[in-house]
């Protein structure tokens, strides 16, 4: 339910389709984390679900939060995975242990950060909100097979 309305206010982020996909990763969705485009898809969702203006602000606050939050929590894991490699290569195999135990650590943080941000999300809407966003939810499995195979055609 929550991952519906943060995966649309995750497109207000931006997402685009990235041609390198084509091939092994076909149809795989990827964030433009360079040039974000406000309101993709998210326009049309905003009117069904008759978001206040201050709940708008509100969320958007806590939807910048959030995504500084993830990528500090990807930029940590990625240079830990770096630090492993080189432990690895120094053949430092109780240091790769560490190393593996605070990816893991950082990739629960990961974990628990989008839950409450679900969980913040939610909190920010009228049960009426919630339940719409319930009845817009049932939609996506449909809209997401319906882009797999527009993606799939993309590629050929």
């Amino acid at each position: 339910l929550v991952m519906g309305l943060i995966t649309i206010l995750s497109a207000r982020e931006g997402m685009k389709f990235d041609h390198k996909d084509c091939g092994q990763n076909q149809g795989r969705m990827v964030r433009n984390m360079e040039h974000p485009r406000m309101g993709d898809g998210f326009g049309p969702m905003l009117a069904e679900l008759e978001l206040s203006e201050a709940q708008l602000a509100k969320l958007a606050k806590n939807i910048a939060d959030h995504r500084k939050k993830i990528i500090q929590l990807d930029a940590d894991i990625e240079i830990l995975k770096v630090d492993k490699m080189a432990a690895l290569k120094d053949q430092d195999f109780g240091k790769v242990k560490k190393i593996i135990s605070n990816i893991y650590d950082q990739k629960e943080k990961l974990a628990l950060e989008k839950i409450s941000h679900m969980e913040s999300v939610w909190k920010e809407l009228t049960p009426e909100q919630q339940t719409k966003l319930q009845e817009l939810r049932q939609t996506r499995p449909r809209q997401k097979m319906m882009m797999q195979k527009k993606n799939q055609e993309h590629c050929r």
